[in-house]
């Protein structure tokens, strides 16, 4: 029997959250399914531009896009809460916010 695309791997339920689609906090249900949120933002992110690093944000399930790794679901809990991570842009503060490996990519020539 073929397993279903989308199924226990990569589904991580549905969850209460506050919003509907007319609030800041977009969410989503099935009527006559309770309340469960179906449909959230992918993104959350706030700008400050009067700070030296401005940007802080959450993206809602993890890191990885893989359904085996430890990071696939990391952020759920951090979103439900209302958590966010800083997302260095100034030089000095690369390595605190994105370790000391680097990737670089060169085109060819």
């Amino acid at each position: 029997m073929a397993r279903q695309l989308g199924g226990g791997e990569f589904n991580r339920s549905a969850t209460a959250a506050g919003g509907d689609h007319t609030t800041l906090n977009v969410s989503g249900f099935e009527w006559g399914k309770g309340f469960d949120a179906r449909v959230a933002p992918g993104l959350r992110m706030i700008v400050d531009f009067s700070l030296v690093e401005p940007m802080t944000g959450m993206i809602n399930t993890g890191q990885s896009g893989n359904p085996a790794s430890p990071y696939y679901a990391n952020s759920i809990e951090p979103w439900q809460k209302g958590q966010y991570m800083s997302i260095p842009l100034q030089q000095q503060n690369y390595e605190k916010g994105y370790g000391k490996q680097r990737l670089t990519l060169t085109p060819g020539k």
